[in-house]
């Protein structure tokens, strides 16, 4: 005999018997079976009596007979109709909003576990608009109430440009703890506190002042900031700065947004200036470029 059966078979043998505790015990064993026809044929036929004998029991009962199922909209109407029937007393009353108040927080609760369920899924998904959308939501958050999933994902396969974003949510957030990242087939240790944002470094700064100033071409010059601009976002945290001097970083990316424009260019020049060799300069141009490839 299987449990539904069982439960028919007890409620039989309790019909007939109108009592306070048979009713109740039928109340129970309803609650069990979970069967909507049921309940309502025993409510419309008992409600009353078992309200006048024990409205905190009655209500009780009717309210998780819903809320075995996570019905919780219906479990909150149920609460409604009883608050909108006469008045019985204050701790019935109180009884009701404490319910209420229960059930409410423990939808909050539910829901917010679900959406965060739901972040992390897209965060370890592969498909780079719901990781974006993760990324975006993890912003306006606690960071360091999600630092389990941060880990997994620093560690991941994932594309090294979705880490960078992280990386930078957990400097804006002043994160304390050592980060292990992979890139490609690289892994470095990282402490959030111990590094600035890409564009809050000094040696960025004064690029940036030299761009500003420079007006024998403002195209050339405005697209080797957004060169730049790519290649330390890209690379972070490591720097173009950290291998050349400010002015040598904007005289190569200025070269090389100088050939793509078509324009006229002069290698020689740049290796007067710094004091290198045509060749040295070829190849910083081609380590530029492949950092911008990359």
């Amino acid at each position: 005999m299987d449990d539904k059966a069982r439960l028919r078979l007890n409620l039989k043998s309790l019909e007939g018997k109108d009592d306070p505790e048979s009713l109740f015990m039928r109340f129970a064993l309803i609650n069990e079976l979970q069967d909507d026809q049921v309940l309502q044929e025993f409510l419309s036929s008992y409600r009353d009596c078992l309200l006048k004998e024990d409205p905190l029991t009655t209500i009780g009962f009717h309210v998780d007979y819903f809320l075995q199922n996570e019905r919780i909209f219906e479990a909150l109407e149920v609460i409604e109709e009883y608050k909108s029937m006469p008045y019985i007393s204050m701790e019935v009353e109180d009884f009701m909003n404490e319910l209420k108040t229960r059930i409410l927080e423990e939808k909050r609760h539910r829901s917010h576990h679900d959406s965060i369920t739901e972040i992390y899924t897209y965060l370890h998904s592969r498909n780079e608009e719901k990781m974006i959308y993760a990324i975006n939501y993890l912003s306006k958050q606690n960071i360091n109430l999600h630092l389990e999933e941060i880990v997994k994902f620093l560690k991941s396969d994932v594309a090294y440009k979705f880490k960078v974003l992280i990386l930078f949510i957990l400097i804006e957030q002043h994160c304390s703890k050592t980060f292990k990242v992979k890139r490609q087939n690289d892994w470095f240790d990282f402490t959030p506190q111990e590094h600035q944002l890409p564009f809050e470094r000094k040696a960025y700064k004064e690029f940036i002042k030299i761009v500003n100033q420079y007006h024998e071409s403002v195209q050339a010059a405005n697209l080797a900031k957004e060169m730049i601009n790519a290649i330390e976002i890209k690379n972070y945290p490591f720097s173009i700065f950290d291998v050349y001097q400010d002015d040598y970083v904007f005289a190569l990316a200025y070269e090389l947004n100088l050939s793509y424009l078509g324009l006229n260019h002069d290698i020689e020049k740049i290796a007067l200036d710094f004091n290198k060799t045509t060749e040295e300069i070829k190849m910083d141009l081609e380590y530029l470029q492949s950092l911008l490839d990359n």
